[in-house]
């Protein structure tokens, strides 16, 4: 078995990834009547070709039609996405990766213009473009999009995915109660970390009951709110060290991979310090935690792949502009590590 940890396999809950490197979830804003098209379907079977990524993140698909971040985003709302979701992972499958969907509700990123329903948010804080102020949210519609992440769960389950990850990242709901830039609540999900971390521990225990223990449970954390030109979080946002508590509780309550990203400004960081873009933080992470700590963001070299493998920083890769723009990436980094 070759030394080179790019190219181990995984063991991740019950399944086992046949290297280190992940594929991000990315949009590609291209579904038509909120469901798979066939140029989706060719754009993942081409990325995932060859075996070179061990595990695919399926771009964001919302769970309840009032959270539907954008025009083109691919929906798990209802039954009948299960039949789209299967087919697609069959075809990941065939090209021997791991697939897992990425799940979300856009909160106070939403707007009425393309869902035809109101906004809610945490807070009345506005967030979408339309400049909508949202209604914030009760404690009942907070228990009622708690059931609408575990259904959606359970279907991703029914399509042969392996798991699902969770959207806690880049302004979305739940890094919105996540951030105290915009929770600014009073009641039992405001204030202290461990209120604001109530509702994605609330999501993960349900899915874990509907979806028994042989399924993934990833967290896309927005692990601090770093202003896109700056290198350190904003004044009064969440701080790097509150992430590492609430990966210990996400653990805690049932996740298998915490996936570092940036908070509610995005995935843009200047002048970071690390291998990557965030891999300070992920490190920082993966001493706390036993699951697996994923990390994207400024990776594009076989050597800082290997780098931050070697030095503990992560478990999994990935890089996603890169991939984007070169579909063979992943498989020209297996094989120069190999060499």
């Amino acid at each position: 078995m070759s030394e080179k940890l790019l190219l181990q396999p995984l063991k991740i809950g019950s399944f086992t990834v046949n290297n280190r490197i992940f594929m991000p979830p990315m949009a590609t804003f291209k579904a038509e009547e909120d469901v798979f098209t066939e140029e989706v379907i060719k754009y993942y079977d081409e990325k995932t070709a060859g075996g070179g990524i061990g595990l695919c993140i399926l771009e964001h698909a919302y769970v309840s039609k009032e959270g539907k971040a954008h025009p083109g985003q691919i929906s798990i709302a209802s039954d009948d996405a299960i039949p789209h979701f299967k087919r697609l992972a069959d075809v990941i499958h065939k090209n021997g990766s791991v697939c897992i969907a990425q799940i979300s509700h856009a909160g106070a990123k939403s707007e009425t213009r393309f869902t035809g329903l109101p906004v809610y948010g945490v807070t009345d804080a506005v967030l979408n473009r339309e400049e909508t102020a949202p209604t914030p949210l009760t404690k009942e519609d907070i228990e009622r999009i708690t059931k609408c992440f575990a259904d959606a769960a359970v279907r991703a389950q029914k399509a042969g995915l392996e798991g699902v990850e969770l959207h806690m990242a880049h302004g979305y709901l739940m890094d919105q109660f996540y951030s105290p830039l915009i929770n600014t609540r009073t009641d039992e999900y405001g204030g202290s970390l461990e209120n604001r971390i109530r509702f994605p521990l609330a999501v993960i225990r349900a899915i874990r009951e509907a979806c028994g223990p042989d399924f993934i449970i990833s967290v896309r954390l927005g692990v601090a709110d770093y202003p896109a030109k700056e290198a350190e979080p904003k004044e009064g946002g969440a701080m790097p060290s509150e992430s590492v508590q609430a990966s210990v509780a996400f653990e805690q309550a049932g996740a298998d991979i915490i996936d570092v990203s940036g908070g509610i400004y995005g995935t843009e960081r200047a002048g970071y310090p690390g291998t990557a873009m965030f891999t300070d933080v992920s490190a920082m992470i993966k001493k706390a935690v036993s699951c697996t700590v994923a990390v994207a963001g400024a990776i594009s070299t076989s050597e800082q792949c290997e780098k931050i493998l070697e030095d503990g920083d992560a478990d999994l890769v990935g890089g996603a502009r890169i991939l984007l723009k070169e579909s063979g990436w992943a498989l020209r980094m297996l094989k120069e590590v190999g060499e």
